[in-house]
Order: C-alpha cells, then structure tokens, then sequence
C-alpha cells in the first residue's frame, strides 16, 4: 500500500511540475527509414547517386541500402519483408505480380534506348555463333528466368527465323557473367553496362546482337517498387522517395563524371571503363507507353499467363 501511494504522489509532483515550468521544445523526429534494396548496373544506381549526394538527407529520409546480386533476388527479397523498396526490372515485378505479388511500381530507373544501347548480346571473340539459328542448342546466361533478358533474346530470334524455346537459359549475376563466358562454361551472355565494357575491353568477347531493339526503340528497364500494404501505410514517405529518386536521376543524366565516380566504386569495375561507356539515361515519369510493350511480348512469349495492363501496376 505505502508503494502504491508513493508512486501516485510521485506522478502529482511530476505533473504538477510539468504544469508549472515553461513548455519545454518536442524532441526532433527521427528521420523515417527505409531499407532499399539495390544493384550496381547503371540502370539501376540511383539510390547510390542520392545516397553519396545527400538528395536523401536533405529529403529527411535515412536509406539503408542492401546490395543484391539481382533484380530478381530484390524481388525475393521484398517477399520476404528483408527491404521496404527496391530496384529490378519491368519484367521481374510483372511476372511476381502475375503470380500474385502485390507489388506496385512508385519511380522508372534506367532506361534502354536504340540510338545508345546498353545491353547486348555476347559470346567470345572466337565463337563460331554468328547468327540466331547458331545460338539454337546453346547455353545463354541472364540475371533471371523470363525476365527482360529472355524475351528480348526470343523476340530477336524469332524475327530472325529462329527460337528461343531451343535454347539453354541459365541464370547468373551481372558480376558472375564475365567469368562463365571468358571460361567457355556458357555460349552467351546478355551482359549490361559496367560489365558490357568490361568485356569488350579486355578483349575477350564480342557483340552478337542487340535483343533489346526488338523489344522497342525506348523503354523503361529499371523499375522501383514496393508492396501494397507498405505503400498503404507510407504514402507521402513513398512519394518523397521517388522525388528523391528523380532528382538522383536527374543529376546522373548530367554529372557522368561524378557518377562514373560512384559507380564504379559499388560495380568494383574500373572508372576509366565507365568513362568510356555508354550510360544509361533515368527515366522523369512512370510512362507506360515506355512499360506496356515488355509486357505485351512476355504474354506473347508466355512469360507472363494473362495480359497486364502497365498502368495498373503503378501506385496511385
């Protein structure tokens, strides 16, 4: 009992203290977090241009961001709640969705454009692979099954009077892909800047082809999204975020020299390869006339089991 007394006048002098001294200033809020997962190709480094810039402090956003080896192994990793937002490709939300992922795309990334491309096709300098009907038999690897990679390879091969259905996709990291091809464990490999120029550079391979040109002229390659119940509850944090992802790419389309600086401190590829390479332009909207053809060729190409509409997929 003589507790329980003490501890109500304890809180009466508290309160009474409270009441009497000068209102006292709230406490700054802590700046919300986000775990950001990302991978280090340059349609993909935004978060790590606004990371080293400052975009997102200023924004009042903490980013920790998380190193994934795929855009695929993002994807898993939103499924399992390891990240609250997240970097891959147009192709690999589409067909988590399809499946029944609730994902929703909140900022377009990198983009692919025809008249400067940054992915191809690649099999060693001494291949006897020269046209698609040679790729027919052989082992490709790409970062992920039925992803952007293999319906561009397929929508090449078949324009070309052949199909992909007869070759061997294997999926292998952007950073392992080298490696595979240099020592003849793979045929090809649809490789994507840093690791393209690396390539050509050291000498070893060559171009075969440009698949992404069958996809369309222009499109959207890197998307961020999260999932419905995260952006349900985050709205105007999601919102702020890809304003911070926007201006990021805004200021990579216009400062390469200082993001060949950060890129190729996260790819671990040479700077002076980056210099020299062609660098993916960011996206400044989500425009699904630049979504919406992937999408029609990964129905077409059975990737995905019923058509998507890409406006549907974007957060409203």
């Amino acid at each position: 009992m003589k507790f329980a007394v003490s501890v109500r006048l304890g809180a009466l002098l508290v309160s009474t203290t409270l009441c009497a001294s000068p209102a006292a200033p709230l406490a700054a809020q802590p700046e919300p977090v986000i775990r950001v997962g990302m991978t280090a190709g340059d349609a993909f480094a935004e978060a790590y241009y606004a990371q080293e810039t400052g975009l997102f402090k200023k924004a009042g956003i903490r980013a920790e961001i998380r190193p994934f080896s795929t855009g695929a192994a993002i994807s898993t990793g939103m499924n399992s709640d390891a990240i609250d937002v997240g970097i891959s490709n147009v192709m690999n939300v589409s067909k988590a969705v399809a499946r029944g992922a609730p994902f929703v795309l909140l900022a377009g990334g990198g983009m692919y454009s025809a008249k400067s491309p940054i992915v191809a096709l690649n099999v060693l300098r001494d291949s006897p692979i020269r046209s698609a009907r040679d790729l027919e038999g052989r082992t490709v690897a790409i970062t992920a099954l039925g992803d952007t990679a293999q319906v561009g390879i397929a929508a090449w091969m078949d324009r070309n009077g052949a199909s992909a259905s007869k070759v061997h996709f294997i999926e292998l990291a952007w950073a392992d892909q080298e490696a595979a091809l240099e020592n003849r464990l793979v045929d090809a490999v649809l490789a994507t800047e840093p690791w393209l120029s690396a390539a050509l550079k050291r000498g070893y391979a060559r171009v075969l082809a440009r698949p992404y040109d069958d996809i369309d002229s222009q499109f959207v390659i890197g998307v961020w999204f999260t999932t419905a119940t995260w952006y349900a509850k985050n709205r105007t944090l999601a919102k702020r975020f890809a304003d911070v992802i926007y201006q990021a790419g805004r200021w990579g389309n216009t400062h390469h020299e200082q993001s060949a600086l950060l890129l190729a401190k996260y790819s671990k590829i040479d700077v002076q390869t980056i210099r020299s390479m062609t660098r993916a332009p960011y996206a400044q909207s989500l425009d699904v006339s630049l979504i919406q053809p992937q999408l029609n060729l990964a129905y077409r190409y059975h990737t995905i089991d019923r058509p998507i509409d890409a406006s549907a997929l974007i957060a409203r």
